[in-house]
């Protein structure tokens, strides 16, 4: 596996996101690069592509500068700070409001049972650094921003005078970014990166052709894990189960949270077309290691209905991209 570390160049707002819609998750991510893969590997059979990408990718996951480095934010498990929050109970509603934490307070919360929660340097709107004498973090990771718009008269395509109002977005705190994780077959790695920095030119999520979404791919740096233990598995993207998978345990002693991940598709001469919804295991869910299966499938959601001009299916991946994880880890239930 390789982390692809990612500056963003503007501003972020993703339909469905984590992070207050500043991150886009594994599905929207995989998506996107399908649809510039034949960009770069022209010939290329897309239904095939689409259908089961040469890759897998994580969601998009926090980066910021700790210690001279880029320090990535891991998603936190349900309930996994319980142990912690206990020693005062005052703390419970701040950690439980945290989604993202550094791997060093992974580690503390693993291989500490009496760790003060007063301990933790909080960044806000939902992330958590452990905290480290003399060492600079940023005061926020995420700011909320908003773009000025004008309103068009559709019939004279023109501005309506006086007509001005903003869309929400977000923007990350300087020197912070974005890691893709990603497993790619050998030999897709080239179109991979290819397809990654197309992507930064193109932009993700809503306002692309105003200039949001854009990013800039900074390096790309091995990824063995920080060494969370083993026994399970931490989920780093959203996850659609197998049936086998279901009956071979992957849930059965876990601790994991759902979600509904459905919306609305628009295709070349065809119209606004719903999006069957899929059901998935969100990012940070700890589930087990399924007998060695694979872990996941690609769903598909919208059949082609070439009648309203939609003439290819429409998928949703819901493959897992996971680290090892400590047993102990899901523990903490009250």
């Amino acid at each position: 596996m390789k982390a692809f570390f990612l500056r963003p160049t503007g501003l972020i707002s993703v339909e469905g996101g984590a992070l207050g819609g500043c991150l886009p998750r594994s599905d929207t991510l995989s998506a996107a690069l399908v649809s510039v893969w034949r960009h770069v590997s022209p010939g290329a059979d897309i239904d095939t592509i689409a259908a089961r990408p040469p890759f897998v990718v994580s969601s998009a996951l926090p980066w910021i500068p700790l210690s001279g480095t880029r320090e990535i934010l891991y998603p936190v498990p349900p309930g996994f700070f319980d142990r912690a929050a206990d020693r005062q109970p005052g703390e419970r509603k701040r950690l439980k409001r945290a989604a993202y934490a550094t791997a060093g307070l992974f580690s503390r919360i693993l291989h500490e049972p009496d760790l003060d929660p007063t301990t933790f340097a909080s960044l806000d709107r939902g992330a958590l650094v452990t905290h480290v004498p003399g060492k600079e973090t940023p005061k926020s990771y995420r700011f909320a921003g908003s773009r000025l718009r004008v309103s068009v008269d559709r019939l004279g395509d023109g501005p309506l005078e006086g007509l001005l109002f903003e869309t929400s977005a977000s923007e990350l705190a300087p020197g912070c970014g974005m890691a893709v994780i990603a497993k790619v077959e050998p030999e897709a790695e080239m179109m991979f990166k290819a397809a990654l920095r197309l992507l930064g030119l193109e932009g993700v999520g809503a306002e692309r052709t105003a200039g949001q979404g854009g990013f800039e791919v900074e390096s790309v740096e091995p990824f063995a894990g920080p060494g969370f233990g083993s026994g399970m598995r931490l989920l780093l993207s959203l996850y659609h189960p197998t049936r086998e998978e279901v009956g071979a345990g992957v849930l059965s002693a876990g601790r994991y949270a759902l979600l509904e991940r459905g919306g609305w598709i628009t295709a070349p001469g065809a119209g606004s077309l719903r999006r069957r919804p899929v059901r998935m295991l969100a990012e940070g869910s700890v589930v087990g290691e399924a007998g060695g299966l694979p872990m996941g499938d690609v769903v598909e959601v919208l059949e082609p209905r070439r009648e309203v001009g939609l003439r290819f299916p429409v998928f949703r991946d819901g493959r897992a991209l996971w680290i090892d994880f400590a047993a102990e880890g899901v523990g903490h239930e009250r």
